[in-house]
Order: structure tokens, then sequence, then C-alpha cells
């Protein structure tokens, strides 16, 4: 049973890797070896002089603390709070024994005596079901075995319980280097590992502007390497470089190998279980719109077995209903096909059983061979939690935050079929470090941790990405528990940085020839990166020794290429001229709209805000015109926000009308506020019962709140508006000029409502519109202060204009004012800006800086013949991107567009 020698790897795989070393060296070399992991090796003693109780597994440790956990309330139940004490049972239980409790029972803190309650707990519970944690084991074991020689080589040092009993029970415990040679390779094109090529390899530093360019950059550098036949790609998630990069790869000659995990949550069926189980929980604390998320992703799941045609109307049923709640989702799903088989997994832990229904349908879903075998991976593991689970206790709404912490294997390897093609699956090509693949160019992409557990010259170049600070942070996670540990001096150890360090250097082994590092200079925030600790130290050690690190850096212009890398060269079926800033004949057919005017002229119906927007830049106009962004579904947002303030206003001044006054004065100030209050609440209870579209619902405490708070500056904004214009009252609200009153300005048809139109007895009138914040909608005008060469140019906010021309054109009456009224402002000097007769300046609530000196009719007229270019322009189909400002780009769809102003 014991061997002489005794080789501890860190993974099964390195085992079988050394075991084939073994063999290929001599037919007797493994005779009296055993190599294996430290976990088998505890396994292998336990089954022969263990005393019945089983090994505890890692899935039965985390069942036990969660239901401990849901038992006490002095610790927050937490996914964090459970991994604390998973590893601290894990690798101190003994530590803390009755000896422990007898020594410093009164030194304990009433923390401390917390944490020793805990572990009793644990303790009875793992008795209850005949269980045993490996440190437990080891220290039994101590005193019945005696091991050979033991060769320690893992990646990562050896927790102290495990160090303790290899000292205690084997004749010699010896470390050695983790990482074994790799085998030679020979034929063609296949690279030595001599010691002059490895001192002669090369090291590049990639450092592209932001993420969108790394693939592009890992790609260029490849191409540029030309370093041999094998690559090492690795990345904190491989699935991702590797599908950005396949594509590219096997075109020019590859085979591109995956060796990587996916998490629970990353599979179909986990995305399916864990978006049902908010829905399926009538306890379950779930927002709106992390209801709708969860009702999307189980819509388009496989599993669901949904129409697409259904998927698609619920889907869109969903988005544009914030009143929506769990309850009307759950009936909405409770008539798919699979809904009630998916939620008896949440009824009771017997529902493992129903999983096996599940792995029969994976035979059916349009899958390739390796999404089958992680689908298939993540149902087996889930139902043996669901086993656990049932032997436990465990309810089944708690399997929920374990199951996420699933994660099973998932790769392929693809590669080029024939020149041109797309890339296929390979199927039954040799393992990445087999000796009848040399020769053949391929690459593997796997993570940083994977890789370093791979042999020395394995490969010919190694390119680590994202090598930042937030990936591979040397941060030491302290606790109240390891606190504990540290105040009773037992051995509370943290080796992340030398962990992370050694991983390091194993990587940087693996390559014969070349090592390019990589990390993004901005993150898409737009805030700086910085390289990892153990990569900085590294660069500062070459820059000391004289032997720099070459640099490459490529800018967001590389953009479009890396958007390319997955484009294969094709056979040119069709080809057409790009039409950039143009609209095509299709386009402008459904963006444009003619109608005939009073005299038969064919002329474009426009309102004033898309003549703003197109104003300020016309691919923005086309770009919001063209994917309907605003379409997407309700929010509580400015629109919504800006569309219930309007309602508010309306109603309230309908009603102040009917009570028989027509202006609010500071006499009835307090009155009017009353009844504003009313209509607030009134007009805010019917929101859920109007039909969906820009409703302002509240489905949160934070919006509940941010809704109060609205009502409060409607208050103080009616206080400021008794004050304005006192010869002035509200005549109407949402005043339409419509198509078919064919009212004309610059040369096109006006379509729009007026927020609200304020007239006096002399038949002068003031138009206003309601806008959030109005900090840079003031637009005076002095003509004395225009030069004879100077041409005219219309201010940025131009609706209010446009509209007081088309209200003057369609009833001839005499414009005074086209004000922006801010129901935000904070006082009234902050209340109103715009444009207005110098006659009309009569307090403090409006600035000089709106007034407009002389004919106030005659500045619509030139601000009319300003805008019939812009609308000239319109019609010609121009949508060139042409920001007018800043401002204009602040908002924009476009984030890449190369006209954005300063980076907006």
């Amino acid at each position: 049973m014991i061997a002489e020698t005794t080789i501890l790897f860190s993974t099964q795989a390195e085992v079988v890797r050394y075991r084939k070393c073994l063999a290929a060296q001599a037919a007797d070399s493994a005779l009296g070896v055993n190599v294996t992991t430290p976990n088998a090796l505890v396994e292998e003693l336990w089954e022969v002089w263990g005393s019945g109780e089983r090994l505890v597994s890692d899935t039965q440790r985390r069942l036990i603390v969660k239901q401990l956990l849901a038992e006490q309330s002095d610790w927050v139940d937490s996914p964090g709070t459970a991994e604390l004490l998973v590893r601290f049972l894990r690798e101190y239980l003994c530590e803390v024994d009755e000896a422990f409790f007898c020594a410093y029972e009164s030194d304990l803190t009433p923390s401390d005596r917390d944490i020793v309650c805990f572990i009793k707990k644990y303790q009875e519970a793992l008795v209850q079901v005949q269980l045993i944690e490996p440190v437990q084991a080891l220290e039994q074991l101590a005193s019945c075995v005696q091991l050979g020689n033991i060769i320690v080589r893992t990646q990562d040092k050896l927790p102290t319980y495990y160090r303790s009993f290899l000292a205690a029970v084997a004749k010699e415990v010896r470390i050695e280097q983790a990482q074994i040679e790799a085998p030679s390779r020979g034929g063609d094109g296949a690279s030595s590992t001599t010691g002059e090529e490895v001192s002669s390899k090369e090291y590049v530093l990639l450092k592209p502007a932001g993420s969108s360019v790394r693939a592009f950059m890992v790609d260029q550098a490849i191409r540029a390497g030309g370093v041999g036949t094998r690559i090492v790609v690795t990345s904190p998630n491989p699935v991702v470089a590797c599908d950005l990069l396949k594509h590219s790869l096997c075109a020019q000659g590859y085979t591109v190998m995956l060796d990587a995990q996916k998490t629970f949550r990353e599979t179909l069926f986990g995305q399916a279980y864990c978006a049902l189980a908010g829905i399926a929980n009538d306890q379950a604390q779930l927002s709106y719109n992390e209801l709708v998320e969860a009702a999307l992703l189980y819509l388009n799941s496989p599993y669901a077995q949904i129409p697409p045609s259904q998927a698609e109307r619920l889907a869109s049923a969903f988005r544009s209903d914030r009143s929506i709640t769990r309850e009307d989702i759950h009936a909405a799903l409770a008539s798919s096909k699979n809904f009630g088989v998916f939620e008896s997994l949440f009824e009771d832990t017997e529902g493992g059983i129903v999983l096996s229904y599940f792995e029969g349908l994976i035979h059916s879903l349009d899958l390739d061979e390796a999404q089958k075998v992680a689908e298939r991976a993540a149902i087996a593991r889930l139902k043996q939690l669901y086993f656990d689970a049932a032997d436990l206790g465990v309810d089944a709404y708690e399997l929920v935050p374990l199951a996420e912490r699933i994660s099973v294997p998932y790769g392929y390897s693809i590669a080029q079929a024939e020149e041109g093609s797309a890339p296929v699956e390979a199927e039954k090509i040799p393992s990445f470090l087999e000796d009848d693949r040399a020769g053949m160019p391929c690459i593997l992409f796997t993570t940083f941790e994977q890789a370093s557990a791979l042999p020395k010259h394995s490969c010919d170049q190694v390119v680590l990405t994202e090598l930042n600070n937030e990936s591979y942070s040397g941060k030491i996670h302290r606790s109240t528990l390891s606190d504990f540990l540290e105040r009773y001096g037992l051995p509370f150890e943290d080796h992340t940085i030398e962990t992370l360090e050694a991983r390091f250097k194993r990587v940087c082994a693996l390559a014969c020839m070349q090592v390019v590092f990589e990390y993004e200079r901005y993150d898409r925030n737009g805030e700086s990166c910085y390289p990892a600790f153990f990569l900085e130290t590294f660069m500062n050690e070459r820059a000391l020794a004289g032997c720099p690190v070459e640099v490459r850096e490529a800018g967001e212009e590389a953009f479009d290429s890396a958007s390319r890398l997955s484009l294969q060269p094709v056979e040119l079926e069709a080809e057409m001229p790009a039409e950039r800033g143009v609209l095509n004949a299709e386009d402008r057919m459904h963006l444009l709209t003619y109608e005939q005017d009073k005299e038969g002229i064919e002329r474009l119906v426009v309102s004033p805000s898309a003549i703003e927007t197109y104003r300020s830049c016309p691919y923005k106009w086309f770009v919001e015109r063209k994917l309907r962004l605003d379409d997407e579904g309700e929010a509580f947002g400015g629109r919504e926000m800006g569309t219930f303030v309007h309602g508010v206003f309306q109603r309230f001044y309908e009603a102040w009308a009917l009570q028989g006054y027509d202006r609010v004065t500071p006499e009835t100030l307090s009155l009017a506020q009353e009844l504003l209050v009313s209509v607030f609440e009134e007009y805010a209870d019917e929101q859920k019962s109007m039909q969906p579209g820009d409703r302002l619902i509240a489905v949160s405490e934070l919006e509940r709140q941010e809704l109060e708070q609205l009502k409060s500056k409607l208050l103080a904004n009616l206080s400021f508006q008794q004050n304005l214009f006192k010869d002035f009252h509200v005549r109407s609200h949402e005043y339409a000029i419509r198509a078919q009153d064919k009212v004309t300005y610059g040369g096109a048809i006006i379509n729009g409502r007026i927020d609200r139109v304020d007239v006096d007895d002399k038949g002068n009138f003031i138009v206003i519109d309601y806008k959030g914040s109005i900090a840079k909608y003031a637009a005076g005008f002095d003509s004395d202060a225009l030069d004879e060469e100077e041409s005219f140019e219309s201010p940025e906010k131009i609706q209010a204009l446009i509209y007081a021309q088309a209200l003057r054109r369609k009833e001839g009456l005499q414009p005074k004012a086209a004000l922006y009224l801010s129901y935000s402002a904070k006082n009234e000097q902050a209340l109103m800006r715009g444009s207005l007769a110098q006659t009309l300046i009569e307090s403090e609530t409006l600035s000089r800086a709106s007034c407009v000196k002389g004919n106030f009719a005659s500045y619509l007229d030139l601000v009319e013949e300003d805008i019939a270019r812009t609308i000239e322009r319109m019609e010609s189909g121009d949508v060139a991107p042409d920001p007018r400002t800043e401002d204009a780009c602040t908002y924009c769809p476009v984030l890449y567009c190369e006209k954005r102003a300063n980076g907006s």
C-alpha cells in the first residue's frame, strides 16, 4: 500500500503528465513511486486506516455551514461570511479544541465565544451525519501511519496542518520545483529547449488604450512573433479571449484549443435555474429590473422550450410595464412547457431526480458537443448537490447560492478545414503536449492558474493578458477570523503574494522564445489601470539589469481593426460602395415624411425637437431615429419624469381655472399648493392603471423617495411662479400644432405640441417649455451688437422659438417670449431661461442674458431664416457626424464617433 516514495502534485492533470514522463523514461521507473495529489493521499490512507466516517466533501461542508448560519443571528448569513467560515473550518478546526477552550476561557471576548460556539456546532453536525474533516482525519492517522520519502511538488504551499502531518509520519520530506520539463519536441518547425535559446528569450509588453483593442494587439503580437508552432495564451476569462481571436488564428493555420471553466451561471441551464429561483420564490426581494432580467434570461433559455414568437411577445410586455409584479411574471411564464418542472426543483431537495429530465433534454438542443458536455456536467454537479442536501436536510431554496459556486470544465479544439472556409470543430486532436503534435501549429487558451501547471519549455511563445491589479491583486484579506487566530498565536497564513509570484515565474518559463505581457491603460469607465504587482516587479528588475522590455501601444483608433478580427477571407459575392453620411432611399422613406401645404406644395413634416437634435448633430439625429433607443421600455428617468410633470401642471392649472382662478398669486399660493399636492398624489396613483409607455412608476424605495422629492420641488416651483408676468395667465397646456394645420416654418410643415401657452388681454402670448435643467438655455439678442459683416446665428436651444413663430403664424397673436421653465429650480433666479422681449423684464426671475432688445417678432424671423438652412440640409439627406458643441456629444449613443468632442 505505502510506496517507498510519494510525489505530491496539485492537480490530477499534473499527476497523469508526470506518470507519462516516468513511463517514457523506463518501463520500471514508476515501481515503488506513488504519484498523487494531497487530497487523494488523504483519501487513500483514510480508506485503509480510518475509523469509518466519510471524509466531508467541499459541497457537504458548505451545506452544513449554510445551515448553521441560517440558525444563528450573530453573523450576517451571506456568501462572503460562508466563504470565510468554510476556509477556517477546513484548515483550523483542530486548533480550536477543548484544550484551547480551557486554556483561554477567561480571555475569550463575546466575539471569540461566538466563533468557538460555531465550531462546536459544526463538529456536532459532522458527528450526526458521520462525516469527518480531512484535518481531523490526518490528526488520527498520524498515530498509526508511517510513510516513506515524500516529495512535494505542489504549485501552492501546503496548509500548516498538512505539513505537520507529513513531518510526523514521513521518513523524509523534500520540497522540489513544481514545474516539470516538457517532453522533447521533434519534427519540422519544432523548437528545442537549449540553454542558448532560453537565455535569448524575448519579452514584449502590450499596452492597449482599452480592452476593446486587446484582441487586436494580441493577434498582431502572434503574427509578428513568428516564433514557432506552440503558443499559450492566458486570460482571467479564456472563453471570451478565445471567442475573439479563434477565427483570425484559424485563418492563419493554427489549431485553436480552449481549456477553461464555466461557472454555473455561465451555462445555459444555470442561467435558467438561477433566473427562476428568484421568480418562483415569493420571499425573494427582487427589484423590477432584477425581475425583468431574470424573466428575459428564462425566456431566451432553450430549456424553457418557449416558441421564439411567444418569448419575444412576453419580453416586450415585461420591459414596457414597470408596474408588473413578480406574481404577474410568474403567471405569464407558468403556462410554458417546462416551467412546472423547473419550479419543482425549488419545492424540495428530492427534486434532484427531476434533473434527469433535463439531462435527457440536452440531446435535442441545438448545441455543439463542447456546450453539451458542459451542460451535462453542470446538471450532474447540481444533482449531487441536491442529493447531499437531502441527506443533510437543507431546504431547496438554500441551494441557489451554493449552486452558483459550481464550475464545470469547458473546452474544445477547432481548426480550419480548408483555406477560405470557416473553422470547424477538430475531433480527436491530440493533447497540446503530446509528442505526435510536433510540427502542428496550435494555440492553447487557458487561465493563468492552469497554465502555471504546464511543463517548463512546453511552448514557443506565451501571451499573458489582462495582467492588471484588478485581475491579480496581492491584497491580503483580513477578517474577524484571521484576527482571532493571530490573537491566540494560532498559525494564520496567507500565501496570496508568493503564490501569484510563483505562478507568474512558472508561466513565463513555459516559453522557449518569447513572452508577451498585456494590460490595458484604461478600464471601461476611463479610469487608469495599473499592472499587477508581480509584472511591475519584473519590469523594474529588467530595467535595472539594463534589459528593458519592448513596449507596444495602440489607441482606440485600432478599434475598427479589432472589430474585424472575426471576419474570414471568403469569396466576394457582391460589393456595394460605402454611403457614409447620406441617407439612402430606404432610410429617407422611413425617416422623412412629406405632406402638401395649403398651396399643394410637398413639404417636409418635422417637429421642433427633431430640428433641434439634427442641428446639434445630424448623425446623432439619424442614430436616435434609426435605432429608436427610447422604445426599449419603461424606466424611471428624465423622459418619464418630464412627462409626469407636464401632466401634473396641466391638471393643476385646469383644476385651478375651474375654481375661478387664472393665475397663482401671493394671496392664493397656500390654496394652490394644497391643490397641487392633491393633483400630484392622484396623478401618481393613476400611473399604474395607464397604458405602458412614459409612465412614472416608482418600484423601489429609492425611487419612491425621488417621487417625494419631486413633489417638494413642484411646490417650491409654484411659489416661484407667483411673481411671473403678472399681466399674463395660463391659457392652455399641450397645445397641438398638427401637420393638418399646415403651419409652415423655414420651408417645412411643423408638427408638435407646446407645453404651455400664457396670454394677456392684449393678444400677446408667451410660449413655455418645461425642462428639468436649463443652465445653458439663455438666448438673448442685441441687434446693435451684431457686426455688419457678421451673420446671425441662432442659439443652441430653438424649440420654444420655433413654437412661438408657429403659434404666431397660426393664430395671429403677438409673441413676447419663448421660455424654458425648470421644474427643478432651487430659487427664482434659476426658474426660467430663454428669449423674451425687453419690455417683459420685470423681476430678478429672468436674467438679462435672456433679453431680446428690439422687436421680438423680428428676432423670430431672423431665427427662422437661419433654421431654414438646417431644414434644407436635413432634406438633402446629410447625416454626417457634425457636432456643433461638446454638449451635443454628451448623451449621444455613438460612443466611438470620430468627431466625438473631448471624449465626452
